[in-house]
């Protein structure tokens, strides 16, 4: 029974190129965000940021929503609202909660030399538009998960 199980898994997992979770060439418009995008637009690094979620902090400030003077934290914004739609959406249609921040990046090759470049580690997050800022806060009822 052990070596059918073994079997199936091996089925199962895809190590093909087509797996986001194993090769992630570029970041896709509307699903992924590069977090040094946030650097210092609220004064924080963005390494600041995966340090507040593994700590496990909540209502961490990412980004201003709207200022008439800083384009490119519009347009961050702009790419957060994108997201925070396309899980609001996903959310009513499948009823799954499906928004994570990858990190690190691991970036290498297997022995049979299929390339990996990738998030180690998955952080269940939650994105929330305040009135002047982008919040991220961790989910309270999941753990962070190994990239399998």
């Amino acid at each position: 029974m052990e070596k059918l199980l073994k079997a199936y898994l091996r089925r199962l997992t895809n190590l093909s190129s087509a797996n986001r979770s194993l090769f992630l060439s570029q970041l896709t418009e509307g699903n992924h965000l590069d977090l040094h995008d946030l650097d210092f637009a609220t004064n924080q690094t963005s390494f600041a940021i995966i340090a507040a979620l593994i700590a496990g902090k909540s209502d961490i400030k990412i980004c201003p929503r709207v200022d008439a003077y800083r384009r490119h934290e519009n347009q961050t914004s702009d790419k957060l609202r994108k997201i925070s739609r396309q899980c609001r959406f996903i959310q009513e249609e499948r009823g799954t909660r499906d928004l994570y921040v990858g990190w690190p990046i691991v970036r290498g090759r297997f022995q049979d030399g299929t390339v990996v470049q990738c998030p180690l580690m998955f952080f269940p997050v939650k994105l929330k538009e305040g009135d002047a800022y982008w919040y991220l806060s961790q989910v309270e009822t999941e753990e962070p998960q190994f990239n399998i």
